[in-house]
């Protein structure tokens, strides 16, 4: 999780929220044999929205595409609505072969919660997910990127300024599983340190 932007007064201004997110992955949908309209469209149904709406989140974005459209990696699974409900969710689970590509999981999602109503986007900023370019240019010493492709990128105001402290250190936690993929315990890799607050 991102590290927090605090008030003086120890208020969040940004934060991080557990959210239900629908995400589609490009890469299963050009294995569709209509390059997943079809599942695109019966997404559409149970998420409340206009198939055009769908369609256009899980476009590219380019030169010549108009907003909403993806600025990401392609490779990594696209997200088109970070607010479903538990029902919309569980359709999804519950008819995946209905929905191949598609995942309804609950995610960290970054929140502005504007205290007294007051909104602070042009101090705060906000966050987009990575480019290629961007994965591509940032190495460390060890040669390695310091992005991973499924991070967001703080692209104005302080979230920027401070991107490379809110983001903290990536680190993996391997775990132990018995043979019917149940979690019995760590197999010790160390957690990383948490993200600084600010």
């Amino acid at each position: 999780m991102r590290g927090q932007i605090l008030a003086a007064d120890g208020k969040p201004l940004a934060d991080n929220t557990t959210q239900l997110v629908v995400t589609v992955s490009r890469t299963a949908l050009l294995q569709q044999h209509d390059g997943g309209t079809a599942v695109l469209n019966r997404l559409a149904q149970v998420l409340g929205k206009t198939p055009t709406e769908v369609h256009d989140k899980v476009r590219l974005c380019d030169a010549v595409t108009p907003q909403p459209c993806w600025n990401g990696s392609p490779y990594q699974p696209i997200p088109v609505t970070t607010q479903a409900t538990t029902q919309q969710a569980m359709q999804i689970v519950e008819r995946r072969e209905d929905f191949p590509g598609v995942a309804a999981d609950p995610t960290a999602v970054r929140d502005y919660p504007g205290p007294n109503g007051a909104g602070a986007a042009q101090v705060l900023g906000y966050l987009s997910p990575v480019t290629q370019d961007e994965l591509d240019a940032a190495t460390g010493p060890d040669g390695k990127s310091l992005y991973a492709a499924s991070d967001q990128v703080g692209r104005a105001g302080l979230e920027s300024v401070y991107d490379h402290q809110l983001r903290g250190r990536p680190g993996v936690d391997d775990l132990e599983v018995d043979n019917l993929g149940r979690v019995i315990g760590s197999a010790g890799a160390p957690r990383p340190p948490p993200a600084t607050t600010w």
